[in-house]
């Protein structure tokens, strides 16, 4: 059993998200995650809420599709919402809240329009298949017509 105070070391890690440790470490080069600290002055020892992320990470690529790299910005986006909303918390001033509200709501729009350009390119996907489908059908169709108003064989 693995506690907090000492974190899952990569295997560990590796097995509980059903990944590999080559994985890990390259998310780790992308700065998808991070090591907690290193045990013993070797060992990558992981807080528990990594599993969490690399869960996350598994989620948006496989329901949005998206990149390692813009997984790794909608992270960052992340961070700096939580920082934002840090600054919010210590802002003294009606000013100096507006001005962090402000570029709360920056952030957070560029990764709504992140959002919105992928849907848009999904869109456009669905409506090619859609169209395809149209096509097909309308060929079956033909077919079947010229197929009904053939002399039959066995007649």
């Amino acid at each position: 059993m693995v506690d907090e105070e000492h974190g899952l070391q990569i295997g560990e890690l590796a097995e509980r998200c059903d990944t590999t440790t080559r994985t890990l470490r390259y998310y780790e080069d992308l700065g998808l995650i991070g090591p907690w600290r290193r045990a013993n002055g070797k060992f990558r020892m992981y807080r528990l809420e990594t599993v969490d992320r690399i869960k996350q990470i598994k989620e948006l690529q496989d329901l949005l599709g998206w990149s390692l790299d813009e997984i790794r910005m909608h992270f960052q986006h992340d961070d700096e919402v939580r920082r934002l909303r840090a600054a919010f918390e210590r802002a003294q001033s009606t000013a100096a809240r507006l001005e962090v509200l402000a570029q709360a709501r920056e952030f957070t729009d560029r990764q709504r329009t992140m959002i919105a350009e992928r849907q848009a390119r999904l869109m456009a996907m669905d409506l090619h298949l859609q169209q395809k489908i149209a096509r097909y059908r309308d060929l079956e169709s033909q077919l079947q017509t010229m197929a009904d108003s053939a002399p039959r064989e066995n007649d």
